[in-house]
């Protein structure tokens, strides 16, 4: 009814931003990069309808260092580094013994995002070893000027 689960993770990031005060600045948009993390999964099983739903918790970093060109002409670096802890529900399919297929949906909270983001995922499982895409929405970055 719980697991513990190591992640290698392969994000794929970019970033734009616009705040419509500094001309000078805004409407920067950054290069897509994308990187490796890593982090770690606590999954509870719910006790009925056959094992199929989940709640999945995951601890992860994310590491963002891109450059970008601003309407002024200058070059604009960032350096993104935060700390990601996501909750939500998964549902299994069985196709067999070995193998089995999930959907998920979860929220995410990164410490430097204001609000959160919701993502959905699928992915599938063989014995011990899993793959999954997921895909996030927008997130908002809180500007910190100082």
């Amino acid at each position: 009814w719980f697991s513990i689960k190591p992640l290698f993770i392969f994000n794929i990031c970019s970033l734009k931003t616009g705040n419509g005060i500094d001309s000078s600045v805004s409407n920067i948009n950054f290069n897509k990069k994308s990187s490796f993390t890593a982090g770690v999964e606590f999954e509870f099983l719910f006790p009925f309808k056959g094992d199929k739903w989940s709640f999945p918790v995951q601890v992860s970093t994310l590491t963002y260092t891109s450059s970008g060109i601003k309407t002024n002409g200058s070059e604009a670096n960032i350096n993104y580094n935060s700390v990601n802890i996501s909750g939500g529900f998964r549902r299994y399919f069985f196709l067999s013994e070995n193998w089995k297929f999930h959907l998920e949906l979860t929220y995410t909270e990164d410490i430097k995002a204001n609000p959160g983001s919701f993502s959905s995922g699928a992915g599938f499982s063989y014995k011990k070893f899993s793959a999954q895409i997921q895909m996030f929405l927008r997130k908002k970055v809180i500007n910190d000027p100082y």
